[in-house]
């Protein structure tokens, strides 16, 4: 892997400005610079997090499935309540371990 940074004089300057306005913020800890992207991230933050909960469910949901096709699950068909039997079925998991 390529450890060695892509750096310009103007990724310099910017680094530069960061770490030096450390001191110029509002005694949080957060430099004046990120302030702007502090305010429209503080307004948003319960659209961000309801966005992440909604990526969290889809990533789950996609493994499911990633898992389903990987190991020919499918879905059961269910037929009248009084007539259950099970066709084809096994437990296939213990023959992976």
């Amino acid at each position: 892997m390529n450890s060695e940074r892509y750096i310009n004089q103007e990724l310099k300057d910017l680094e530069h400005t960061i770490f030096s306005a450390g001191g110029q913020g509002d005694g949080a800890g957060i430099p004046a610079v990120f302030r702007p992207a502090e305010e429209v991230t503080c307004a948003q933050v319960e659209a961000i997090q309801a966005t992440a909960r909604a990526v969290a469910q889809l990533d789950v949901l996609c493994s499911f499935a990633a898992v389903a096709v990987k190991n020919h699950y499918v879905m059961p068909q269910m037929t009248a309540p009084a007539s259950s039997s099970i066709r084809r079925g096994a437990i296939r998991w213990w023959r992976r371990c």
